[in-house]
This record gives structure tokens, sequence and C-alpha cells, in this order.
């Protein structure tokens, strides 16, 4: 698909756009991502099975996960009503699982392949996403990641060489589906003058802002979700030229700031002073 932006063709296309994310803002190490996201989703699939098989939770409360999954392996082989493909439809049918093991397994494979089933929430799967980068946050690797951390903390007022400002990529994450393919992360002094951090989720996209807005809208009218709290649009651009394209990070830079500038307002709004407590 080729786009036509200021009576220029770009010759933009789906392709084009996940290369320039790949190289504007790296990738992290998906093998510790891959792990990570196993073990954080294993309790997550423990505690749906228990609702699923109507267990009363309520015995389990004072319970480690590992001693749960003693008790509730006990009760296997067994049978289980999963989601399974037929004809091409998901259908609701009762598979036999060997052990319980097995069954979570099954069903974290399920998770990790499937963008409309279940997921960690943003914060936890951010949390994961920063323990699996390849680079230094706060000197990121790629060119166009390094000329906008250091545009962006000019912008915010932080030493660039400090780690209050931090950069984090997340493609090939499940935060894509959400439309987050990276975050800043700025820490910071709050309102009750104790040190705190706001991540701001940013989209890149070489697309138009028409064609975009419309991606989205779509995504929302279908029932999914978009949680990137900035669209960074470097149209038509297919490889980041630092003595060509740095111009354009000051208008990208602001846009984060205000995003940082708005999210701390509003963390801020929530915070009781000490001496209410």
């Amino acid at each position: 698909m080729s786009v036509e932006f200021a009576g220029i063709t770009t010759g933009y296309s789906e392709q084009d756009g996940k290369v320039f994310e790949t190289e504007s803002l790296g990738k992290m190490n998906e093998s510790k991502y891959g792990d990570l996201v196993r073990k954080a989703l294993r309790p997550e699939v423990i505690r749906e099975y228990l609702d699923k098989e109507r267990f009363d939770t309520r015995k389990f409360s004072r319970i480690s996960a590992g001693e749960i999954e003693k008790m509730v392996a006990a009760d296997f082989p067994r049978e289980i009503e999963d989601e399974i493909e037929e004809n091409g439809e998901t259908v609701i049918a009762k598979r036999r699982f060997a052990t319980f093991n097995d069954y979570i397994n099954s069903r974290i494979i399920k998770i990790l392949r499937n963008p409309k089933l279940p997921i960690l929430d943003d914060e936890t799967l951010a949390g994961l996403i920063e323990k699996s980068q390849t680079g230094s946050p706060d000197n990121p690797e790629p060119q166009f990641a390094l000329d906008l951390h250091g545009t962006l903390a000019d912008e915010l007022g932080v030493n660039p060489e400090s780690d209050d400002l931090q950069f984090f990529t997340s493609v090939d994450s499940k935060m894509e589906i959400w439309g987050i393919d990276g975050f800043f992360k700025l820490k910071y002094i709050n309102s009750r003058n104790q040190p705190d951090s706001v991540r701001v989720f940013f989209d890149l996209t070489i697309d138009t802002v028409e064609n975009k807005e419309k991606k989205i809208a779509d995504k929302l009218a279908a029932g999914g979700r978009f949680l990137a709290d900035s669209v960074l649009y470097m149209t038509g651009i297919k490889y980041y030229d630092r003595s060509k394209h740095r111009e354009l990070l000051p208008a990208l830079a602001e846009k984060l700031a205000r995003s940082f500038r708005e999210k701390i307002e509003n963390k801020n709004k929530l915070l009781k002073p000490l001496n209410e407590e």
C-alpha cells in the first residue's frame, strides 16, 4: 500500500513501518522477555483456572501459588473445557490433560499467540519489558532513540547523562497490540516531595495522520485497545538519517513532554498531603 502525503507518494507499507520501528527503537532480549512473561502468566493462569472450575478460592487466600498448584495437580488427569480451532472457528470443547502443568503450559501458549486472550496488565508488562532491554536505557544504542532521548531530556530540563530519563523499546512485545512501540520513564519529585516515576507510552509511525487516526478508530470500534499516550509521526521516512531528520525531533519531544506533564499532574492530584493521612 502506497500513501500520498503532501502530494508525494511515500511508498509506505506495513513492512516499511515495521523495519523503521525496529531500526529506530531496537529490540529487546526476546528470550529473556519470553521467560519473564511465561513466569508472570503462570499464577494468572492458575487463578483463572480456579475461577473457571468454581473452586472456593477463600481457602487458598493464605497459601502460596506453588502450594495451590500442588493441591490442584492432585486432581489430574482430567478433562477441562478449552477453546479449540475447528473448521476455522473457535469452539469450546472438552480436552483431556495428563497433568495440571500440561494445562498451564497449553493456556500460556494460547495467550501468547492470541492477542484477543487476556494478558498481563500494562504496568506489569512494562516492568517485564524494562528487565528485557539489551542496551542502556539512559544511553540508547539506535541513533533515532538516542537523539530523541537527548532532545526530550532538554525539553524536560533533565540531565541526559543521568538515569532520570530512560528509554525502553517494546518492539515485538505484547504491548504492540495496544499500539505501544516503546516508552520513556521519568524520575521526578512528586507533590509530597518524594521520589516518584511515570511512564509515557508512544506509537512510532511512518503513516499519515489521516490513515493512522482511521486505523485507531477502526481498532477501537472493533473492541480493541489503544494505550499509547502519544503518536509520533515520521511520515514517509523509511530510514532515519540524523543529518536530514533530526530537525523533526523537537516537535516529537514537545509532544512527549506534554504527556509527561499531564500524567505527573494527574498523579499529584491523587496524592493526599502527608499531614492529611
